[in-house]
């Protein structure tokens, strides 16, 4: 089975009550599968689904705590300076996700490092979820 590690990724990253979808992985041919997108354009494929929940897995996206642990762990690869004061401080801020993404747009060459380290972490993740899954994939 193939599974697109990118758009589990995706899936492990959407915060279901913020956007209104729900995501499931195809058991048998790997494909992650958005409710939202099924319902527009293959009713049919949404209740398979539905009837048939043993052939799909939910993927239950990350919790913001974990999104905020991601965060909190780039800091520590940084060192002390303005640029990680910034950063420290947009986390404190209200919408802190928005308010660190925001703050690292001022500062290019470490917004290039927390991508790096986030599709790395992000890798990790999708892989351990995989795995918890029983899904090997090369």
């Amino acid at each position: 089975m193939k599974v697109n590690i990118n758009q589990l990724i995706m899936a492990l990253e959407s915060l279901a009550e913020w956007n209104s979808d729900e995501f499931f992985l195809d058991k048998k041919t790997g494909e992650i599968l958005s409710a939202k997108v099924l319902s527009n354009y293959d009713p049919d494929r949404l209740g398979e689904i539905e009837t048939e929940a043993d052939k799909f897995i939910a993927i239950k996206p990350m919790e913001p705590h974990e999104s905020w642990q991601i965060m909190e762990d780039f800091l520590d690869t940084l060192e002390r300076g303005e640029e990680k004061q910034t950063l420290e401080k947009a986390m404190l801020e209200g919408q802190p996700f928005v308010s660190f993404k925001n703050a690292l747009a001022k500062v290019p060459h470490i917004r290039r490092q927390w991508f790096e380290f986030h599709r790395n972490r992000m890798n990790i993740i999708a892989k351990k979820w995989l795995a918890e899954h029983s899904i090997f994939i090369g």
